[in-house]
């Protein structure tokens, strides 16, 4: 949760409610060795919740306990499928998900104002992330087919339309002045506080958030015809496994 500041605002709305009380801000982008650093994690998290025994627990306890050594060593057995996964996916991937989880991104005070600006300009280096991840699909020859690469590069191009975004017409630059109203009628915000934020959220989405969409979509285009099935996991080793 503290390293996904955008899940975590999604599952909680009082964070420290739950003792969890994030010092930053973070979109962290994909690495290698982050991945690996959360792979140990992982397993300690395993270990620990296998030496639980829960004989004085109630039966509800006992389920959630369950369900959670469940996810755990699923979870582990993940690890051993470190490309299989597609962030980038046409249907449901990080270029048509991520705009709309900042659209219905919650304002409830000043402070998630501004760490939603801080979110966005994050992006570019979220998104670099990917295309890193990509690039060793690439090389480990699990990269998607071209017509799945055609589309997520066609949503990259056109999701961050500069013309809206230039009139602020764009989604992201309604919503997000219709979120700011509920917090200046409880007098949270001013009208000119509003305004001020409404201008940061109108130059991130310029010159940060639209320029990485279009980089995204360069670095997806350099590697298209670098995946040779078309027909999905069946067609990989350990396809049906990973699946």
């Amino acid at each position: 949760m503290k390293n996904d500041s955008l899940s975590m605002h999604y599952t909680l709305a009082h964070p420290q409610d739950y003792g969890i009380a994030p010092d930053h801000v973070a979109l962290l982008p994909y690495s290698r060795e982050l991945e690996k650093e959360q792979e140990k994690r992982l397993a300690d998290h395993s270990k620990t919740a296998d030496s639980i025994h829960p004989l004085f627990w109630r039966k509800e306890s006992r389920q959630l306990l369950s369900l959670l050594q469940e996810q755990l060593a699923l979870s582990g057995q993940e690890t051993g499928f470190p490309y299989y996964a597609e962030p980038l996916s046409p249907s449901s991937g990080v270029p048509t998900n991520l705009p709309v989880l900042l659209a219905e991104y919650t304002f409830r005070s000043r402070q998630d104002v501004d760490n939603y600006l801080t979110l966005l300009s994050q992006i570019p280096a979220y998104l670099d992330g990917l295309a890193v991840y990509e690039a060793e699909k690439a090389q480990a020859g699990l990269f998607m087919s071209d017509s799945c690469a055609d589309k997520v590069i066609n949503q990259c191009y056109s999701i961050m339309d500069s013309q809206k975004l230039m009139k602020d017409t764009h989604f992201l630059n309604t919503t997000f002045s219709e979120r700011l109203q509920p917090l200046i009628d409880r007098q949270l915000l001013t009208r000119e506080e509003a305004d001020s934020y409404e201008k940061k959220n109108h130059i991130l989405l310029l010159e940060k958030v639209m320029p990485a969409y279009e980089s995204l979509g360069d670095k997806v285009l350099a590697l298209k015809g670098s995946g040779k099935e078309e027909m999905g996991l069946a067609q990989f080793p350990d396809g049906a496994a990973y699946y």
